[in-house]
């Protein structure tokens, strides 16, 4: 009886164990290969597009001996198909391992076609059609070679003064979650091992829309059931709706920076919401536990964000320069960053890179890919349904045939207003600004007018872009015109980058 009672117990306890996945498996004969600096620079996001330094006053690199190395496990920011491959072929036939290289970009509202900003879709109440702009963004996006965006935002906000409102869905806490699960469902679709889909990333966990007195980077102070009532359901929604990625935010919460806080990444993030992807840190957010006062260095930064389980390091550089000596030293457990690392090759993995690390991207399904006429009328119908009339005095709306119109302000002749907040692949000379439209619709009868300057402040942003060619100032350059110096200046290093890798 005893035997008996025994083996059904035993059948029980094997019945009921959950088998390691084949991601898992693979990642974990992959991690026995590497060395602990390979793990690490797995866990290494950077930008080589914009200068890459590895601290606050670091040098810069040489992402390329570096990418040969097996030293970087992400890059974010290129700006073309072509860029992509190259890098990719350098890390997957150039490296010891031939892991090939996640590339992100910040995919917010659209790709190539660009979507209403996620506030004005937002007004449209319409889930399906904002599940679809992102199914075409990550669509195009993939095309080029890209696997990840960050995006969506799930930080609810209700201070104006905060600068990142137009990137979420407004200080509704049900609207933004139903807004943030529709978005991921867009981006990675039914699985990601279609090529066509892209890993979603929540952000910022957590509370990032809180900050005190609107300004960004700063404190943010609430009691738990606030927090839990308000910032944490969108969050959640997104998480439960699958997203594979998470991205911490530059706030602290509780007096903790969200990069190195151990409860939200652990307790809440892991433990209580049951996330199982990987999770990265918002661009050099290691470094402003500094400025937050929690950390005296960047190798106690590095050592908090580690503990914490932060998965991923965006451009820093903390992970690199200071985990091998945090694990001599014992403060960090090699034992850690291996599942660290794991969580990121699973995703790898999950994506097909491991099966053809070319699988995304291409010139030739690029050129195919965008500007598609059925997904241009897609992004109409989102733009039409998220506009809101307020008031209509004297019946003025709609506009009969006789009248005159007068067109007044700033952004009535700029491509760049029109193509709202973080755009990436914006083209201008594809744009329909303001008075293109009533001058096609009302042939004859529109004025123009600049009124007010909004850019009186554009100096200082002239200066800092442009400071290498003493010929440009504030007074020779349009918004416009600054744009496209800032943009030839990255390809420019683009372009010298490849060069000299070649």
């Amino acid at each position: 009886m005893k035997k008996t009672l025994i083996l059904v117990v035993c059948a029980i306890l094997i019945g009921g164990c959950t088998p390691r996945s084949v991601a898992e498996r693979f990642s974990d004969n992959l991690l026995k290969k590497m060395t602990l600096r390979e793990k690490l620079g797995q866990m290494s996001q950077f930008a080589p597009s914009t200068g890459v330094v590895t601290g606050p006053d670091g040098d810069p690199i040489d992402v390329y001996a570096m990418i040969k190395a097996g030293e970087i496990g992400s890059v974010l920011n290129l700006k073309t198909p072509q860029e992509i491959e190259h890098m990719q072929r350098i890390a997957v036939d150039s490296s010891r391992l031939g892991i090939p290289i996640l590339f992100g970009h910040d995919i917010i509202h659209g790709c190539k076609i660009i979507f209403p900003i996620n506030l004005a879709s937002a007004c449209s109440w319409n889930l399906d059609a904002v599940r679809k702009s992102a199914s075409i963004a990550a669509y195009e996006a993939s095309a080029m070679g890209i696997a990840w965006t960050f995006s969506p935002m799930c930080d609810v906000s209700a201070d104006p003064r905060w600068g990142r409102v137009s990137e979420g869905a407004g200080e509704d806490p049900y609207l933004t979650a139903k807004m943030s699960a529709a978005m991921v469902e867009g981006y990675q679709g039914a699985s990601l091992a279609d090529s066509s889909t892209i890993l979603s990333c929540v952000k910022h966990f957590a509370a990032y829309g809180a900050p005190e007195a609107g300004r960004d980077y700063n404190t943010v102070d609430m009691s738990e059931r606030m927090f839990r009532d308000r910032y944490l359901p969108p969050y959640k929604a997104a998480i439960e709706s699958g997203a594979a990625t998470v991205m911490t935010s530059f706030n602290d919460f509780d007096a903790i920076p969200a990069s190195g806080n151990d409860w939200l990444l652990k307790t809440l993030l892991r433990d209580e919401l049951g996330f199982d992807g990987f999770v990265v840190s918002d661009y050099r957010a290691i470094n402003e536990m500094m400025a937050h006062g929690t950390a005296a260095d960047m190798k106690e930064a590095a050592g908090a964000s580690l503990n914490a389980n932060l998965d991923m390091d965006m451009v820093s550089g903390a992970y690199l320069a200071y985990g091998e000596a945090l694990v001599e030293e014992g403060i960090v457990s090699e034992k850690e960053i291996e599942s660290m690392c794991r969580n990121i090759l699973i995703a790898k993995y999950k994506l097909g890179l491991f099966d053809d690390p070319f699988r995304y991207g291409g010139a030739d399904r690029f050129d195919k890919s965008i500007y598609k006429e059925e997904n241009l009328e897609s992004a109409r119908e989102v733009a039409r349904e998220s506009m809101v009339l307020l008031k209509n005095d004297s019946g003025l709306l709609p506009l009969d045939s006789g009248e005159r119109i007068a067109l007044i302000g700033p952004f009535v002749s700029s491509p760049r207003a029109m193509l709202g907040s973080w755009t990436a692949f914006r083209d201008f000379d594809r744009t329909v600004t303001v008075d293109m439209g009533f001058k096609s619709r009302f042939p004859g009868r529109v004025s123009v007018a600049k009124g007010c300057d909004a850019f009186d402040d554009i100096e200082g942003v002239i200066n800092t872009m442009v400071e290498t060619d003493d010929s440009l100032t504030a007074q020779s350059l349009s918004p416009e015109e600054v744009q496209e110096k800032v943009e030839e200046t990255v390809t420019f290093e683009v372009k010298r980058n490849v060069e000299m890798s070649e």
